[in-house]
């Protein structure tokens, strides 16, 4: 009997699901669970199974970033990405979430007669245009 084997039974996302890698999601739905500490928002992803349980953090996170009205979140992109957390001693799993990196921005950041690089790979993506791929690249990611 492995740990592992209960991990995936979860209708919420688990940081070890994600493995090493930082998954781009767009937010279809949101919805509310009740918890021992309270009802927490769930976050529900475009083409995934498992729904993202939102904290304060999270929250404090996303609200700066797409404004503290819940619903205009929908649709919009974020970034998880498996971290750990320090609390009362110890190290715990944990899934951060940012924004998703914005190319034009970082264009317009870059120091005068600096040229970035095409993206690796796609040589018909000039930099601060976003590339779309035609499939995503995290569909491995089993959640």
């Amino acid at each position: 009997m492995k740990a592992s084997d209960y991990v995936n039974q979860s209708k919420y996302l688990k940081s070890e699901q994600l493995g090493n890698r930082r998954v781009t999601c767009t937010i279809e739905t949101l919805s509310e669970a009740i918890f021992e500490d309270g009802n927490k928002p769930i976050l529900h992803f475009v083409g995934k199974s498992k729904g993202l349980v939102c904290n304060t953090t999270k929250l404090t996170v996303l609200a700066s970033l797409y404004g503290d009205d819940m619903q205009g979140w929908l649709g919009k992109q974020i970034v998880l990405a498996p971290d750990q957390v320090s609390y009362q001693g110890k190290m715990y799993a944990c899934i951060t979430v940012s924004g998703p990196v914005n190319t034009a921005a970082i264009q317009q950041s870059q120091p005068q007669g600096f040229s970035a690089p095409e993206a690796p790979g796609h040589p018909d993506n000039p930099v601060g245009q976003s590339f779309v791929p035609s499939e995503p690249a995290e569909d491995d990611v089993p959640f």
